[in-house]
């Protein structure tokens, strides 16, 4: 388990790239992964070990806002292609990524995840390292900078985060990036805006104006080029929905701070956590 690291990021690759010829190799000169299912505080947890007996290094892996969630191919690939290079894996389902739904939940997940890859009896000197990709790296360095894990995690691999959640709402709602004192118009995805439409709908607290505009959500993923934004239902009576419907609806990014700050102080505090 102890190989140079070029070997081991060559073993990566072969597998994460599915490259024919170079994986056949690897495949038969390295173990089979063993992969086990487990629920850590309710979450489902995949577990992908390497073969022969640990301690190893970990990794812990938060994928991004994607339905397969750890049955997408290339998360599968990589967390086989690292256990094959000597690491063992923890692929956690989080709550609400799957949907596209990211909530204060989903972020107590991901530690609780961390938390207990780090105390596993499998993994080396009580320590891992998180890697995540879209949301999901945002998700990571939100985790590795948490009090009780800052010390536990040696690293963090974050492919494409979020930084400031505030400014990736302006840019799904308003298609505009503030860059250099002024905004900056970009192409901005349908997944994009449905993603921070549906966190957003997940701070209203009345429970049925908050399914109402998650149902109309979820019946516009049958189209994936439509405009989720505008499916929304438009007639929300408290101020808490029309202030969250209001910031989805505006494009305008000079209104945009305006807009923002008419939402609720709970809505901002929890997003503000993000």
């Amino acid at each position: 388990m102890r190989l140079p690291s070029r070997l081991r990021a060559l073993i990566l690759i072969a597998i994460v790239l599915d490259l024919r010829r170079l994986g056949r190799v690897v495949r038969a000169l390295t173990a089979e992964p063993r992969v086990e299912t487990i629920e850590v505080e309710g979450v489902t947890v995949e577990v992908v070990r390497p073969g022969g007996d640990g301690p190893w290094p970990a990794w812990v892996f938060i994928n991004g806002a994607h339905p397969q969630r750890r049955r997408e191919p290339v998360v599968t690939r990589l967390s086989r292609g690292l256990a094959r290079a000597g690491f063992i894996v923890f692929v956690p389902d989080l709550p609400g990524l799957g949907e596209g739904t990211i909530t204060n939940d989903t972020l107590d997940a991901a530690c609780g995840v961390a938390s207990f890859a780090a105390e596993h009896d499998d993994v080396r000197n009580g320590r891992v390292a998180l890697i995540g990709a879209s949301t999901g790296a945002g998700l990571a360095l939100l985790t590795a900078a948490h009090e009780h894990l800052a010390d536990r995690v040696s690293v963090v691999a974050a492919v494409a985060p979020f930084a400031d959640l505030e400014r990736m709402i302006c840019l799904a709602t308003t298609r505009s990036y503030a860059e250099d004192g002024r905004f900056t118009p970009y192409a901005v995805t349908p997944l994009h805006r449905r993603v921070v439409a549906r966190s957003l709908a997940a701070t209203i607290s009345d429970a049925e104006e908050r399914e109402r505009v998650l149902t109309a959500l979820t019946a516009s993923e049958a189209d994936e080029e439509s405009d989720p934004i505008e499916q929304l239902p438009g007639d929300l009576r408290s101020p808490e929905g029309q202030a969250v419907l209001a910031l989805l609806a505006n494009d305008d990014p000079e209104r945009f701070a305006t807009a923002y700050g008419a939402l609720s102080a709970g809505a901002r505090d929890r997003l503000a956590r993000l």
